[in-house]
């Protein structure tokens, strides 16, 4: 997959990880901004670019209350019935 211009992607443990705490789950990805930081343990597919792709989307629509909205909308809903996510997972389901 051909990310879009400006999109890296970066892989690390430690953004995963704490995701991961955040959520109570184990996640593959985190994307802050313009990059996607991918545990390299997870194999990337285009499913994953493509979910977390739409999270670059809502940063750039929202950079600088997104990670607040989304805290928001993750306590309030749980990570499965955040709207964030839902959009997300829309895009590629």
């Amino acid at each position: 997959m051909i990310l879009p211009k400006g999109v890296r992607i970066k892989r690390t443990r430690i953004l995963p990880y704490i995701g991961g705490m955040i959520t109570n789950r184990s996640i593959s990805a985190v994307t802050i901004r313009t990059t996607i930081h991918i545990h390299p343990d997870r194999t990337i597919t285009d499913k994953l670019i493509q979910h977390e792709l739409v999270h670059v989307e809502q940063w750039a629509e929202h950079p600088w209350t997104f990670p607040l909205r989304y805290a928001w909308n993750h306590l309030k809903y749980g990570y499965k019935d955040n709207p964030y996510e839902i959009e997300a997972r829309s895009k590629h389901e």
